[in-house]
């Protein structure tokens, strides 16, 4: 199992990562304030105003299934990832977000159970990023289980310290990928 990672300096981190992205929706508004007669300007800065308030909003979502990843004292255990990956779907579309999943979604894993469906739920929104999709596929080798996230077109891997701590809080390891977000799940043979 991977290291769970200090909640204290978890918390730091992805907090300031969150004010990096107010700090551009900050200087969007600002230069609107100041700068109104260039309209091309105008409409491009609206637009990163939106797109980083969204991603804000996903992210804040993901810092709550962070802490209680983070916050979970209990014993790992054996479970059906198919069961919690199509929970987190549900949970993934009920915020509006979109995640279809693919093939090979049964298999037995062992982590800590509460907050494993939020963290997969916000791992895919973060994967699908404001505008996208994510595709979520599952293998099984050698007594582990590879889950991976991706868009459509392959395209968007999510990395910082607020994915790499929601897989660690999961209990995963994140395989580095150029096609989606790729990681490892302590698997149970049937």
């Amino acid at each position: 199992m991977t290291r769970r990672p200090d909640p204290a300096e978890t918390v730091r981190t992805v907090l300031h990562e969150l004010r990096s992205r107010v700090g551009a929706i900050r200087l969007a508004v600002t230069t609107l304030q100041t700068n109104t007669s260039d309209e091309e300007l105008m409409k491009s800065l609206l637009a990163t105003a939106d797109r980083e308030t969204l991603r804000v909003s996903m992210e804040m979502v993901a810092v709550t299934a962070l802490v209680t990843c983070l916050t979970d004292r209990s014993a790992p255990r054996s479970f059906d990832i198919g069961h919690a990956l199509r929970n987190a779907v549900t949970l993934t579309e009920r915020v509006g977000g979109r995640a279809t999943l693919g093939r090979g979604s049964k298999a037995i894993v062992r982590a800590r159970p509460r907050g494993f469906e939020s963290a997969l739920s916000s791992l895919m929104q973060l994967v699908a990023d404001v505008d996208g999709e994510t595709i979520v596929s599952v293998s099984t080798k050698n007594g582990a289980v590879t889950v991976k996230l991706a868009r459509p077109d392959g395209s968007h891997a999510p990395g910082g310290s607020l994915v790499k701590n929601l897989l660690a809080g999961i209990g995963a390891t994140q395989i580095p990928s150029d096609a989606g977000l790729v990681f490892r799940l302590e698997g149970v043979s049937p």
